[in-house]
């Protein structure tokens, strides 16, 4: 949500071959503008693989939507494409029973996009302005939908990634991991909480 617009993914089709993007206005539920995206790799559609699982993001200049295919596009607030990427290309093939599901997260100046499935896995820092990758650091193949989170740690903002066994905090600069946490399990599907003070709460089952 940003001021009165509501951005929203979704998908179409039997192999969810189209991914939606809307623009709908807060006070009336009106459409003010849709763009579509062709899935790069087709999947059939079912009860137990995510679809438009990622959630956008959003700030002043333009809306960041991510789907489970890889593909990667930044709109204006008006709906016009500013750069795209189809992360599969660059990172996949994704090997994910149950498809990807960790929404981006964001700073002022750069989005984090966390790519965990059965293969190769990182995490992706991209340049809002551009879409160019920034970094990216490697991370032990898992199955994990959570999602990363920009928290406040020490005074200063990290990526604190809780996923399939770990809790991971990284220098948003950077891609520095600058500590972890390994002793908790059931963390699948949770993202991190800021609490403030520099705390955070995270889920889990142990």
């Amino acid at each position: 949500v940003w001021g009165d617009h509501v951005f929203v993914t979704s998908v179409e089709g039997p192999k969810k071959e189209t991914y939606h993007t809307l623009c709908v206005n807060l006070s009336t539920g009106q459409v003010e503008w849709a763009r579509d995206l062709a899935n790069s790799t087709p999947i059939d559609n079912s009860l137990y693989v995510s679809r438009a699982a990622p959630t956008p993001v959003v700030d002043a200049q333009r809306v960041v939507v991510f789907f489970e295919s890889g593909g990667c596009v930044a709109y204006s607030h008006s709906g016009e494409i500013l750069w795209t990427r189809d992360l599969a290309k660059d990172y996949g093939p994704f090997i994910a029973e149950f498809g990807l599901g960790a929404s981006p997260c964001q700073t002022d100046d750069r989005v984090y996009v966390l790519l965990e499935h059965d293969g190769p896995s990182h995490l992706v820092a991209l340049d809002k302005q551009t879409g160019q990758t920034v970094w990216q650091v490697d991370r032990t193949p898992r199955r994990s939908w959570s999602s990363p989170a920009v928290l406040d740690v020490g005074g200063a903002p990290q990526i604190v990634v809780s996923s399939a066994g770990s809790i991971d905090g990284y220098s948003t600069e950077t891609g520095e991991l600058l500590w972890t946490y390994n002793q908790v399990g059931g963390n699948t599907g949770t993202t991190p909480i800021d609490c403030g003070d520099g705390k955070f709460l995270v889920g889990a089952s142990a």
